[in-house]
């Protein structure tokens, strides 16, 4: 029954894609045409028309960072209160974005915390009902979503499904940081971030996962 699920799921992502497909293939045949019957303003007129449709394709696929903090609760943040802790990077993402105030995690286990995180799926469907234990294959993760989609997909830091920091994940491309607990290791995944970020083809959108141990990476830096 699920799989029947993700299968229609994926069926109405694809038709979207089809409508698309052939309302361009509509365009592009009008362009054809005036560039078959008009000579050479035709033919302008058919390029115009195809970076047009390049133009707002790229537009309309946005790039992703995710930053997740492993130990981090919502009464240690200064934007929310907090008078003993100063958090000025995440104060300062959250007066700019949309910050949920009531938020419920579908286990207080980090396992299968995560594997509803990353497939909005509860642990009993993921089949991650403690810790150290995989994602189901029948249970597409984020990575795995956006990857059928061309994105560059790619996780820095704790997966902890099962490893901790493994260097293969289904769906991402990982950018290895060793071992560690928090300081140990945390430094590491943001500077790494920051370097692919920095080196990145801009060919396709990406999907960057930015996963830490401990909030003093966000707390102290100066600037994210």
């Amino acid at each position: 029954m699920e799989n029947r699920r993700i299968n229609k799921q994926w069926h109405e992502w694809h038709e979207i894609d089809r409508r698309g497909l052939l309302q361009t293939g509509a365009l592009g045949a009008g362009a054809l045409v005036a560039g078959a019957a008009l000579g050479p303003a035709g033919r302008a007129l058919a390029r115009r028309s195809r970076n047009a449709r390049r133009s707002s394709a790229k537009k309309s696929r946005p790039n992703f960072l995710f930053i997740i903090s492993d130990q981090l609760g919502l009464d240690a943040l200064s934007a929310h209160g907090c008078g003993d802790v100063h958090t000025p990077n995440i104060d300062a993402l959250i007066k700019r974005g949309v910050s949920f105030a009531e938020s419920h995690s579908t286990s207080p286990v980090c396992s299968p915390a995560r594997s509803s995180l990353f497939t909005g799926r509860m642990p009993v469907e993921t089949g991650v009902i403690t810790n150290n234990r995989p994602i189901h294959s029948s249970c597409p993760n984020t990575g795995q979503w956006f990857r059928r989609r061309r994105y560059d997909t790619v996780y820095c830091g704790k997966w902890h499904l099962p490893g901790g920091y493994p260097t293969e994940i289904p769906g991402f491309d990982v950018l290895p940081v060793g071992q560690g607990q928090g300081d140990l290791v945390d430094t590491v995944v943001s500077r790494t971030c920051e370097a692919y970020l920095k080196n990145r083809s801009p060919a396709r959108p990406f999907l960057l996962v930015a996963s830490l141990m401990l909030s003093s990476r966000l707390q102290n830096r100066k600037r994210l």
